[in-house]
């Protein structure tokens, strides 16, 4: 059998309701949702960040090279009992007798109050909870903030006259899935999250004033909305529209294509339509997986599995292929208990293959090539390690080589249970990790001819992260992978670097594999020749009025928008995050790597914070400004920004010749603005300095970033009291920095 690599392995005490594509979820902040009967894990990998290893929250197994840090959304007590509203049949809910969660789904980043997603989850009892971090996403406790459930009542109860059994079913909740944010909105509430019931409707909420309010709904059906799946945005200058595939009691697949219009004051209005397409094989067989797959940037397929078969569809003009493909699959022999009629566990796409990847509850992989063009299960003759018989070979050489170093000896002091043909890998759950075939997965141990009933409390899964492509090839798909992750376009509102990057860490941290690819990987490092800052849009139309609040969100999102979605600067952060893991002992060629990225970093971000200075309007009153702006200036000449015509604007028109003084909060000397990130007065006393705006740190109540580890001021208008006059400029330069000026990761309170 071919020897499987292992990168990561981790034990858990929980198993998925029922296996599932969604049972496990990747999050734009880099976390992973998994999904147990009661209870929700939320693991964070720590590649690439800095946290307190072998604390409580640190978990791996001794067999894995990665570590995990975890928090847990807990099983909340309801009160909620359906037959008092209602006692007729067709409102029966037996999920109230074994209570335990059905499904989650996560929010765009940047919605919840510490700039993390939020979690929308669904139990048994078809209720929808609203979760958010209170402080800490990665590692603190996360909160249940809203009941749907109950506020979807009270808005059936006003908006619709409906009897005690219509509104149960109108109540009954069996899918939800939320929409990613589109690119081009300037509001929050742009993102839906979709509600399906099991009276046929499907409901669009959006969050308003932090929480879910219900803006559309839409009748397809007459029985239970089974299951929702969201395609990307397609976005033009002033709409965005996505088409919401919903799955009818199983058997069944309607199509809803949803516009977004936006209004002056940037709020969405929602058009809803359903479409006539027919994406499915109407012949009664159940749907056992749904899912969207995005073969490219603009091409996405409709991928559905029913037992021994899997589906294509897609309706696009410019295709090379439309319509629905049916494609039969067929057994892998890896175990007694194969079969290819199973339950399917996950759909994914590999990009660098041009090949979707079906798992089945056996383990066994299926591949179906070339589905850009045409799509088959054969490769075309072509020499390829991503092909159905080896994955699931190299799946299960993975399972018997994680299983057998992490089985436990008996208290008897006899010999383990050998594993054996018999000895099956339960996949629950599987996704992809990156483009060129690195996979997790969530499997139990089962022997298949047992009978023996196992308790809740001994209950346990097994996530593994392997690669499935053969081990000649590690090197140039990790390459590839690389490669086109530096390469694609990034929006750092819209998606963390540890979430971008994730494929990317798992092949740098390998030390092998940095040696051998030593000199490739320092030619995709080199900074980028020349990134270009554009004007703030204020500057065509001057802002005016004493008033400095009225303007200064808009000031602020700019300055966001600015910072991190500017293309070129986006990519000089993506190789910064791939150069701090990729950082040899010793190596000075990675280490002046390093050094010309952040340099080149800090040099575009203090040109942005110049073209924001440009547009204050002179109204504004030089003794609220002048502290920041001499500041920036210093920070100018150290960059050697002096001659440049931005920073010879600002200084001249707020006429700022003296250097910048701030005094020691210990002692009140003097301290002189010598380093951007550290500062050291007179008699010996040493502070840290804010990254974003250079003042020092003289409050342990900071943020810091979760990957390089620097510290920036929280905005008083986060809840911070006091203050001075001048406060309002580094507020709008801190509102804008959720994220790190430095590295573009999260930034999470340290106290």
């Amino acid at each position: 059998m071919i020897s499987a690599t292992i990168y990561g392995t981790l034990n858990v005490p929980a198993k998925p309701p029922i296996a599932s594509s969604r049972a496990l979820q990747w999050t734009p902040d880099g976390q992973l949702l998994v999904l147990g009967e009661t209870i929700i894990y939320i693991l964070t990998p720590e590649t690439g960040l800095k946290f307190d290893r072998g604390g409580p929250s640190s978990k791996s197994t001794p067999s894995s090279n990665m570590q995990w840090s975890t928090t847990v959304l807990p099983l909340p007590v309801t009160d909620l009992f359906w037959p008092e509203i209602s006692q007729e049949w067709p409102v029966l809910c037996i999920g109230a007798m074994d209570y335990n969660w059905q499904a989650i789904t996560y929010s765009p980043t940047n919605y919840s109050s510490v700039g993390s997603c939020m979690l929308a989850t669904l139990s048994s009892n078809l209720e929808v909870f609203l979760w958010a971090p209170k402080t800490h996403a990665y590692l603190g406790e996360w909160t249940k903030v809203q009941d749907v459930t109950q506020d979807l009542r009270t808005y059936l109860q006003l908006t619709r006259k409906l009897q005690p059994t219509e509104l149960v079913l109108n109540a009954h909740i069996h899918s939800l899935a939320w929409s990613t944010q589109p690119a081009a909105a300037r509001a929050k509430n742009a993102s839906l999250l979709a509600l399906g019931n099991a009276a046929g409707f499907v409901y669009f909420l959006r969050v308003e004033n932090d929480a879910l309010q219900v803006c559309a709904s839409l009748k397809i059906s007459d029985t239970w909305v089974t299951e929702l799946r969201w395609t990307r945005w397609k976005q033009s200058e002033d709409s965005a529209t996505a088409t919401i595939a919903c799955e009818i009691s199983k058997r069944e697949i309607k199509l809803i294509h949803v516009e977004l219009l936006w209004a002056e004051d940037h709020t969405p209005t929602v058009t809803l339509s359903e479409s006539e397409a027919i994406p499915f094989e109407n012949d009664r067989r159940s749907i056992t997986a749904l899912e969207w797959v995005d073969i490219d940037d603009t091409q996405s397929i409709l991928v559905h599995c029913k037992p021994g078969s899997v589906y294509l569809w897609q309706d696009q003009i410019d295709a090379t292929w439309d319509g629905l493909i049916s494609l039969p699959l067929t057994i892998q022999p890896t175990s007694a208990a194969a079969t290819h009629l199973g339950q399917a566990s996950g759909i994914s796409c590999l990009r660098q293959h041009d090949t979707v990847v079906v798992t089945l509850l056996d383990g066994s992989y299926h591949t179906i090539h070339n589905v850009s063009k045409a799509p088959s299960l054969d490769s075309g003759g072509l020499t390829t390690s991503c092909n159905s018989a080896e994955m699931s070979l190299l799946a299960r050489s993975a399972f018997m080589v994680v299983e057998d170093k992490e089985k436990a000896v008996p208290k008897d002091g006899s010999e383990p249970e050998k594993l054996h043909r018999n000895h099956i890998a339960r996949t629950m759950s599987a996704i992809a990790i990156d483009s060129g075939g690195v996979f997790l997965w969530i499997h139990q141990r089962v022997f298949h001819e047992s009978f023996e009933y196992t308790p809740d409390a001994r209950v346990r899964s097994m996530i593994v992260v392997a690669p499935l492509v053969a081990p000649n090839d590690y090197d140039s798909y990790a390459m590839q992978e690389i490669a086109s992750c530096l390469a694609r376009p990034s929006n750092f509102l819209l998606e963390a670097p540890v979430s971008f990057l994730r494929g990317t860490y798992n092949h740098v941290r390998r030390k092998a594999f940095l040696m051998r690819n030593k000199d490739q990987l320092l030619q995709l490092l080199e900074p980028e020749d020349d990134i270009q800052v554009a004007p703030f849009k204020s500057v065509h139309q001057p802002m005016e009025g004493p008033n400095v609040q009225e303007w200064e969100s808009t000031l602020s999102e700019e300055l966001s928008n600015s910072l991190f979605t500017n293309e070129g600067l986006c990519r000089s952060r993506l190789k910064l995050n791939v150069a701090m893991q990729a950082v040899l002992p010793n190596d000075d060629a990675f280490m002046a790597s390093l050094s010309a990225l952040q340099q080149q970093i800090h040099v575009e971000c203090v040109r942005v914070l110049f073209e924001m200075l440009r547009v204050i309007p002179k109204t504004v009153s030089q003794s609220t400004i002048v502290d920041f702006v001499s500041i920036m200036i210093k920070r100018a000449k150290m960059s050697s920004l002096e001659e440049e015509e931005s920073v010879k604007d600002v200084q001249a028109r707020w006429k700022i010749l003296d250097e910048p003084t701030e005094h020691c909060p210990a002692c009140k000397a003097t301290v002189e603005l010598e380093d951007i990130l550290l500062a050291k007065c007179a008699n010996g006393h040493i502070w840290s300095r804010c990254s974003a705006t250079s003042s020092l740190l003289a409050t342990p109540d900071v943020r810091s970033c979760i990957c390089c580890g620097m510290k920036m001021k929280i905005s008083t208008n986060r809840g911070l009291t006091g203050g001075a006059t001048n406060e309002w400029i580094y507020n709008v330069v801190l509102d804008a920095t959720d994220m790190c000026i430095n590295c573009g990761n999260k930034c999470v309170r340290t106290v």
